[in-house]
């Protein structure tokens, strides 16, 4: 059967889950062949790149999305999905199709996220759960500057 799509906000590391997919927002001109520039300024919202190989850490497969919303550059919208390396290229483009597929049913609008449309929904609930288990800011960096200063 098919693997169930899991994803993280983050470069994929191994050893990842079965059907795990990486969203990797930040983009590192060293991940990404210098020609693909240009394929990806061309997709359209909801289209991805063909898959290409990295070796940056680990050999990971790794593609570039637009997600739905202004395009006010040629990246804007971008993200980069990654699958582990060793999959099988079929399994590895499936992966690919879904998670491109499925990222803008969860992409974030500007005017409730200043990262939107890349930082998703998900993403944004569990920030603003972790930011609230951590308590006040100020009271935090408070009591931070007292340690520091003792």
């Amino acid at each position: 059967g098919a693997a169930e799509l899991a994803g993280g906000d983050a470069p994929l590391r191994r050893p990842a889950a079965a059907g795990a997919v990486g969203n990797v927002t930040p983009h590192q001109r060293a991940s990404r062949p210098a020609a693909l520039a240009a394929v990806v300024a061309a997709r359209a919202a909801g289209e991805r790149t063909p898959l290409f190989l990295t070796t940056a850490k680990e050999t990971r497969y790794a593609w570039y999305a637009r997600l739905p919303g202004a395009a006010e550059h040629p990246w804007a919208g971008v993200v980069r999905g990654e699958a582990p390396g060793d999959l099988a290229v079929d399994t590895a483009v499936a992966l690919a199709d879904t998670a491109t597929a499925t990222w803008p049913r969860f992409a974030s609008t500007a005017h409730k996220d200043a990262r939107a449309p890349q930082n998703l929904h998900p993403i944004a609930g569990l920030e603003r759960a972790l930011r609230h288990y951590l308590g006040d800011a100020t009271v935090l960096y408070r009591s931070l500057r007292r340690a520091a200063a003792a």
